[in-house]
């Protein structure tokens, strides 16, 4: 029987593993998300509504979810929902983002008003406000699939925020996990090898995991400054240290010094 629950617990599983959903939103659907995500801590009510909102709409596709509370004539009880099954959900994976009851308690959320785009309360960042309206009228009006929002979201959301993924468990793709590749990575770097070298090893890794990161929204507008030579000092090279990621004016944003063993 699907529920709410199940219907959030699928979707978090599948963003885990996710690499579809953001590359099939257009570009404003993404940057909806994506907004909604980078500003979840400081707008924990706005995420938890949308959760809630979108997580109805699959349950009840024929339910337009902007009628959030049972006085609005065709409505349902977003608060209900929230308080039984989202906002525990939230506090179990994105303790950080959740409310302590329900988003319907934020005084810009609660009011007896439909969420359409001239939708008044006083959501304090314009731009967030925007996005939350902008997400359940492209469902409500567009025939958006709310499932691939909510994958995209939370798939954000857990590179931003999620302090409760036990990464050394979690099976990526063809099977390989993280703790294998922490193993495969030990080995390489620890294996007595008849040259040396051996020290740039883990330099190289953490690199090439940089450059993954940067597809990331914490690493947007950012760039990896070119290896240095692994035997010129910082002093002589104007470096900061091993790994260094720059901001598009070429000042610091991030660096990462290693020392192997």
């Amino acid at each position: 029987m699907t529920t709410i629950p199940t219907i959030l617990e699928d979707a978090f599983a599948a963003s885990l593993t996710d690499t579809d959903s953001m590359s099939t939103l257009s570009p404003p659907q993404v940057e909806w998300v994506q907004t909604i995500a980078q500003q979840a801590a400081s707008q924990k009510g706005v995420f938890t509504v949308l959760v809630t909102s979108l997580g109805k709409k699959i349950l009840s596709p024929e339910q337009d979810v902007r009628l959030h509370q049972d006085q609005i004539p065709g409505g349902y009880s977003g608060r209900t929902l929230d308080t039984k099954f989202v906002t525990p959900f939230i506090r179990e994976n994105f303790s950080r983002l959740a409310m302590s009851e329900s988003g319907w308690l934020t005084r810009s959320l609660e009011q007896p008003h439909p969420y359409t785009l001239g939708y008044e309360g006083r959501i304090k960042n314009k731009t967030v406000k925007n996005a939350f309206l902008y997400i359940l009228n492209d469902i409500e009006e567009n025939n958006a699939d709310a499932r691939i929002y909510l994958i995209a979201l939370f798939s954000q959301v857990s590179l931003l925020h999620s302090t409760n993924l036990i990464f050394d468990t979690t099976t990526l793709y063809s099977g390989v996990t993280i703790a294998k590749i922490i193993e495969a990575l030990q080995q390489h770097f620890f294996t007595r090898y008849p040259v040396s070298g051996a020290s740039r090893l883990p330099v190289l890794a953490i690199y090439a995991i940089y450059k993954c990161l940067l597809s990331t929204p914490r690493y947007e507008g950012k760039q990896l400054a070119p290896l240095k030579s692994h035997t010129t000092s910082d002093i002589r090279s104007g470096s900061v240290a091993d790994v260094e990621i720059l901001n598009l004016d070429s000042t610091f944003f991030e660096a990462v010094e290693v020392k192997h063993n």
